[in-house]
């Protein structure tokens, strides 16, 4: 397929730089949005052309990404083809992994050492190795083999297309930024419903090879827009709320997937819940998940970040604990799925919008979020005494030199990606060897057992500890902003 030059005019916000206020007085009034390369430029946070750039995103991204979100499917066809199946796993842990922690370096590249490139030179780049990994694919004949092709390049291509897109997104979308990576969120997690039903389709009629060549053609490519991003400050690794947001995200990871991958092992082999209930609780987590997204991404922009962190993760340890570890203590298998599906649901809504507030958090640090929202929050790389009167405004000849948004969004993808190798190895060792059999109403326990009670205990304590970060983070700001002279 060959490049779309149509999409040139959606990615690419019209960039007509302002030496001053006096050359355009729309600076003033904010008509005019930032662009990769720090200047002002039309057509930002609202109307067709913003959202238009946002569905090309979207849409270009949604097959590799697609994939790798419904890995399940291809690791339960690989199960039945390969006598080296166990190792199948892999191909999911590392293609998810290399999305999430090679995002910090690569972000440092395209805004320090090759910030003068177009950044869609980076997508054409990682079109080119997705191609190539699903190829590769297609002609595999060992787990191994996958490993490198699915796992490791397809990772490193949908890295390559995401990260230069989302920077691209970000010229468009400042104030609404948080809803914009809310749809952005769901709508990916929603083709990838889509796609995963696609897959078992495929691979059940055609085989591995004909499905890895179809989702190949499927890709869409883009055009070369001139769109370049400004020097990048870390003068944000010196403030201590950039930490306690990582840790806050670093918490959250580290238990976000555990109901996810057990919640339907718990219900069908230890509660003896019938058969359904394992695509009935996996549905309504993946419906919990877009919701959560889409409503998190549009409250981060009109209402308090620390109070959805706050919120999310609190509510989420109280659930993990009256919902899911209470589970067995009820009498009936009906009232017990009842309650594993409403733990699906509340856990899966507050616990899969904290992606969405990625972005706004990014803002904390930029000097482009004057338009942040009702946050409040300042530029913290910016001296005490410029951070008040940076606020609101800034002048619309500065370039974003401390505009770090994307880098800090990259470290609190990083801090999702060492949660998701993290947690994978911790779960199994909590589980290791547990003999728990299915509770009947008169031996029904805590948790079903103490292999699940440390699950559960887990769980929550990780939430628990993502909460006081946000709490922390919270006053850490409330009291600098508290301690900064008011404008006269």
């Amino acid at each position: 397929m060959s490049p779309d030059n149509g999409l040139q005019e959606q990615l690419v916000p019209d960039q007509r730089a302002v030496s001053d206020k006096a050359t355009c007085p729309e600076a003033a009034d904010g008509a005019i949005a930032l662009n990769g390369c720090g200047r002002k430029t039309e057509g930002q946070d609202g109307g067709w052309p913003a959202y238009r750039v946002l569905l090309a995103v979207t849409v270009i991204s949604a097959v590799p990404l697609g994939i790798i979100l419904s890995y399940g499917v291809f690791n339960a066809h690989y199960q039945d083809i390969y006598s080296s199946a166990d190792d199948a796993v892999w191909i999911g842990v590392v293609s998810n992994g290399i999305t999430f922690l090679l995002m910090p370096p690569l972000i440092y590249v395209y805004t320090t050492v090759c910030r003068r490139q177009p950044l869609i030179h980076f997508v054409w780049i990682g079109w080119l190795v997705t191609g190539i990994s699903l190829l590769g694919a297609a002609f595999s004949t060992t787990i191994n083999a996958l490993v490198v092709t699915q796992g490791l390049l397809l990772g490193l291509g949908v890295l390559l297309c995401e990260s230069p897109m989302l920077q691209i997104l970000n010229t468009w979308f400042v104030s609404k930024r948080g809803l914009a990576y809310g749809i952005y969120w769901g709508a990916g997690d929603t083709l990838a419903v889509g796609i995963s039903f696609l897959a078992d389709y495929l691979l059940g009629s055609l085989g591995t090879r004909p499905t890895f060549l179809i989702f190949c053609g499927f890709r869409l490519p883009a055009a070369p827009p001139p769109v370049t991003v400004a020097r990048c400050s870390v003068a944000f690794f010196k403030h201590p709320l950039f930490y306690l947001l990582l840790s806050a995200s670093l918490f959250h990871a580290l238990c976000f997937y555990i109901p996810q991958i057990y919640l339907s092992t718990f219900a069908i082999e230890i509660l003896a819940l019938p058969a359904y209930s394992r695509p009935l609780l996996t549905a309504l987590q993946n419906v919990a998940a877009i919701v959560g997204q889409l409503s998190f991404g549009w409250l981060s922009d009109i209402t308090s970040l620390h109070i959805l962190v706050i919120t999310s993760s609190g509510t989420c340890a109280v659930a993990a604990i009256t919902l899911w570890g209470c589970t067995s203590l009820t009498g009936t298998p009906s009232s017990q799925l009842a309650i594993l599906c409403i733990f699906a649901i509340v856990f899966g809504v507050l616990s899969s919008g904290m992606m969405s507030l990625w972005a706004r958090m990014g803002l904390c640090f930029s000097s482009s979020q004057q338009q942040a929202g009702p946050d409040d929050i300042v530029d913290h790389t910016q001296p005490e005494d410029e951070q008040h009167n940076n606020k609101h405004s800034v002048p619309a000849t500065s370039q974003v030199n401390s505009d770090c948004s994307q880098l800090v969004f990259g470290w609190l993808n990083a801090s999702r990606g060492l949660g998701i190798l993290v947690s994978g190895p911790l779960s199994k060792a909590l589980l290791n060897g547990h003999q728990d059999r299915p509770v009947s109403t008169n031996s029904a326990t805590f948790g079903a057992g103490r292999h699940w009670q440390r699950v559960v205990i887990f769980v929550a304590c990780m939430m628990a500890a993502s909460a006081i970060a946000g709490l922390a983070a919270w006053a850490i700001d409330r009291r600098e902003r508290r301690g900064r002279p008011r404008k006269r």
